[in-house]
């Protein structure tokens, strides 16, 4: 599938009327083992929540942009996050 997504400023917003869906609160850069490889998911989620002060409990939905599900399946048995939320 395809996807869009339009990044804009408060005012921004508010001039054009636009209405919020989301709003990023934080962000991280994280490696991992080129070894292991596909896992980076799983610290990179820990590490910002851990920035944001936030838990899986307070994000409504997720996405986990990864071509192999078996990926996502890692990251969501890893986190416990609830299949309803990705």
């Amino acid at each position: 599938g395809a996807a869009a997504v339009m990044v804009a400023s408060e005012k921004a917003v508010a001039e054009l009327g636009l209405q919020k869906k989301a709003r990023i609160v934080a962000r991280v850069a994280c490696g991992s083992d080129p070894v292991i490889m596909l896992d980076g998911v799983i610290p990179a989620t820990q590490k910002v929540l851990a920035k944001a002060g936030l838990t899986m409990d307070d994000i409504d939905i997720f996405e986990v942009n990864e071509a192999f599900a078996a990926v996502v399946l890692s990251w969501m048995k890893t986190m416990n996050a609830p299949p309803a939320k990705v």
